[in-house]
């Protein structure tokens, strides 16, 4: 079924015919693989375990088996807590909140478990003991009438402390655990969208703007912005610090890189490609990243590729690419265990799915069993740790799940007579294109009833008789009962209808707006 919108293209000044090509829909494939709507494909390396809506993070426990997921998609925001041993992967807990947003982080010890509390303004310490959450002790950051919204939270070496960044407020805070003492909040500049945070052993922190293409370095006695270091690309989002504090690795999810930083100058060294194809356009979203606790390899999370790129760091400076790990849908957010596997949350999950009990205007008070904000269940994947043989196995399947190719100037299958230019500059026939976008309808739900045509009659709201004249462009013109957008709800698909892209930020953040926001903040 296709979802939320409808689009016709009307291409006129163009009679010619074109031969048409075997149909090729969205599925499950006789490969094992799972295609999206967007025709990249699915086939996960590891093993999976469902989590719930839109798992955005991990966090390891720094002594036990545990690892720690945070979901806060448009469905209930939990902490789950899942127990690894050998090959066995096992749900030992979960406990939902309010609302949350990306914050997560244990204390040195692993007694305690803090988790951002999203508009609610407050960081949620639990008593972590045995893989259980006790009763939590809410933070306070700032007055709830104030915007901060705490998002990525640090441990500050002291281990009294905690920073945690303010990403709708534009800034930072230092918040004391003992409570008792206001937090102090540092501002950090209009339209900076603090999101990471990573705590320095001299008692500074680095803050990653989501907002602008920069890290802020801050002085947190003096509380104060000692630097900006431009890294050069967009949406600078997760970071991770050698072991010796020397280089920085900056996660730049809107766009194809990772800036690699000399901790010194703040200088950037080098750009670190992590697209399949080094031409490649921005799309692949990098937003995660995790060292090894060998600090000899880097995985990187292209939540958009569906896929983990891999770099040996024999040469921290000069990383050397090793391959590609294909993952499950739109991989948040990536860790490495310390027996060297690699632990991914997928925000959503391992397929897409039909909603045949979605919402139906024309019928007053029936509940919605499958609204499409939250049908997709993210997992928890654990991935063997890589080898050389092992990517020499994984990377030509990253690359078979990927329909783009090392040629982006010309179309791979270009049928005879499609007055589509095969190439960049190519003449066509086509002289005008009139775009129209029907906002929250599926296909079947207008064209359902159009035969011949992939719809289904019975999720038909408004048939022929009730819609003669799209039913006479779409006869005239061009049916599209194949056209897909990779988009859930009008927020992230206008992007994907318009630009065939939606940001990293947009897909974390419409789902708080989207469940309802109960202080307003997130619109």
């Amino acid at each position: 079924m296709q979802r939320l919108m409808l689009s016709l293209v009307l291409c006129l000044g163009s009679s010619a015919a074109y031969a048409q090509t075997a149909a090729n829909f969205p599925g499950p494939k006789p490969d094992g693989s799972v295609q999206l709507p967007n025709q990249w494909r699915l086939m996960p390396t590891g093993k999976h375990t469902t989590l719930g809506d839109l798992p955005v993070t991990l966090a390891l426990h720094p002594k036990g088996p545990y690892v720690v997921a945070l979901h806060c998609g448009y469905g209930t925001h939990e902490v789950v807590v899942a127990k690894i041993e050998g090959d066995t992967t096992q749900i030992v807990s979960r406990v939902a909140m309010p609302q949350a947003f990306h914050g997560l982080s244990f204390d040195a010890a692993g007694e305690n478990l803090f988790v951002s509390g999203g508009e609610f303004e407050v960081v949620r310490s639990y008593p972590f003991t045995n893989g259980q959450l006790g009763k939590p002790t809410e933070l306070k950051v700032v007055d709830k009438a104030k915007t901060f919204v705490p998002a990525g939270i640090a441990m500050l070496p002291d281990g009294k402390r905690l920073v945690t960044a303010g990403m709708l407020g534009n800034a930072m805070a230092v918040v004391d655990l003992a409570g008792g003492k206001s937090a102090r909040v540092l501002d950090l500049g209009e339209g900076s969208y603090p999101f990471g945070v990573l705590a320095l052993n001299n008692g500074k922190v680095l803050v990653s703007l989501w907002g602008k293409t920069s890290v802020a370095l801050v002085d947190v006695d003096a509380m104060k912005v000692e630097a900006t270091w431009d890294m050069g690309h967009a949406h600078p989002a997760e970071m991770a610090l050698t072991k010796d504090g020397s280089t920085l690795f900056v996660a730049c999810a809107n766009s194809t890189m990772v800036a690699i930083v000399d901790m010194a100058t703040g200088k950037v060294l080098k750009s670190l490609n992590c697209a399949l194809y080094p031409k490649a356009p921005n799309g692949n979203t990098p937003g995660s990243l995790a060292l090894s606790s060998d600090g000899k390899l880097l995985a990187v999370a292209n939540a958009d590729a569906n896929n983990l790129a891999l770099f040996g760091l024999e040469q921290p400076r000069d990383p050397k690419a090793l391959g590609f790990i294909p993952t499950g849908w739109y991989p948040t957010s990536v860790r490495f265990h310390p027996d060297g596997r690699l632990l991914v949350t997928n925000g959503k999950g391992v397929s897409s799915r039909a909603n045949p009990q979605g919402p139906n205007p024309l019928v007053k008070n029936q509940p919605v069993r499958q609204y499409i904000g939250g049908l997709f269940q993210g997992t928890l994947e654990v991935i063997d740790a890589p080898t050389p043989e092992r990517l020499a196995e994984w990377t030509p399947k990253a690359y078979a799940c990927s329909p783009l190719r090392a040629d982006f100037g010309s179309i791979q299958s270009h049928p005879k007579g499609n007055p589509i230019p095969a190439r960049v500059g190519d003449t066509s026939p086509i002289r005008h294109c009139i775009y129209i976008i029907k906002e929250n309808r599926t296909y079947d739900q207008v064209f359902g009833d159009m035969v011949p045509g992939n719809g289904e009659k019975s999720l038909c709201l408004f048939p022929e008789k009730i819609t003669p004249n799209h039913h006479a462009l779409a006869r005239e013109y061009v049916q599209l009962d194949n056209c897909y957008v990779d988009g859930e709800v009008s927020a992230d698909g206008h992007e994907w209808s318009m630009g065939a892209y939606a940001t990293d930020f947009v897909e974390k953040v419409w789902p708080l707006g989207y469940r309802g926001s109960p202080l307003k903040k997130f619109g």
